[in-house]
């Protein structure tokens, strides 16, 4: 069994990755910067020679005319939007991951909490969406993405025109904007990881939370890598390996007073969601233990 369960689990942390869908993304950015200098170059080569009036109201109206352009091609570019789509499969994969592993672990079958999970799951048609996914996929190609990316790499742009930046200087802070540097993602990658990492993490926590309340599961297997940059409390409980939901509360305090990153309103009803903090993957699996079983 504990091989079985292992295994299941390896499945479901490759699940979380979110690499196929950033790569199309970083696509998205490199086509936003392209065509972000080739305006900026155009509408400089339009203001030469007029002064800050005339050139603050060209410069208003030509970068609003860009930013719908550049927004409609990323929201309809064929690429992207299959792997939103791809991605979007992966909130259904996580639901027949977690069947396999209540069956291997709890000997389970928690059909009825899936059934319920999917109602908040809800569905991406042609004509329809709804739900966690229906979310998702409007967040990525609505105005959600056009608030945090196409309309702030508008401002970019009318903001050096109006001071008259040179093109070279604008190029760069486009660049660093919009692509990002060695250590920096680039806006939209940025935005849309934590989006697609989070969300996928915490319907996997739903399901589990749900699981948890349905079957008054009294334990949570803490499970995953260590990293040297690992928090306090997850190297404390993925040490542990075993623990008790009786005694969950003092180990949330621990970790509110002992490490770093927990997410406010952390408690032992949303623990499956919320785990070691923000951006923290390891996987906290309701279960039943003996009472005498050692942590």
């Amino acid at each position: 069994m504990a091989s079985d369960v292992q295994k299941i689990l390896l499945e479901k942390d490759k699940l979380m990755g979110v690499d196929d869908l950033l790569r199309e993304v970083k696509k998205m950015q490199q086509l936003a910067y392209e065509r972000s200098i080739d305006f900026y170059a155009e509408q400089q080569a339009r203001d030469a020679g007029k002064d800050l009036t005339k050139r603050f109201t060209s410069d208003a109206v030509k970068s609003t005319i860009f930013e719908k352009s550049l927004f409609d091609a990323i929201s309809s570019d064929k690429g992207y939007n299959e792997e939103i789509r791809s991605y979007l499969r992966k909130f259904e994969t996580i639901e027949i991951a977690n069947t396999k592993l209540h069956k291997a672990l709890n000997k389970l079958n928690i059909s009825p909490v899936i059934n319920l999970a999917k109602k908040e799951r809800g569905v991406v048609t042609a004509k329809l969406a709804t739900g966690i996914v229906g979310q998702i996929e409007k967040n990525l190609t609505g105005n959600a993405m056009r608030e945090v990316f196409t309309k702030e790499v508008q401002k970019v742009l009318f903001d050096n025109l109006i001071l008259g930046t040179p093109f070279s200087t604008a190029r760069k802070n486009l660049s660093e904007f919009i692509l990002g540097s060695a250590d920096k993602f680039g806006q939209l990658e940025r935005w849309s990881e934590q989006i697609t990492r989070d969300t996928l993490k915490q319907y996997d926590g739903m399901i589990n939370s749900m699981v948890a309340e349905e079957y008054g599961m009294n334990a949570y297997r803490y499970t995953g890598a260590l990293k040297t940059t690992s928090r306090k409390q997850c190297i404390r409980w993925v040490n542990k390996k075993i623990l008790k939901v009786d005694e969950l509360d003092k180990e949330i305090r621990w970790a509110k007073n002992n490490g770093a990153g927990m997410i406010p309103g952390t408690n032992k009803k949303n623990f499956a969601q919320f785990t070691g903090g923000y951006n923290c993957f390891h996987d906290a699996t309701p279960t039943f233990i003996e009472e005498n079983e050692n942590e």
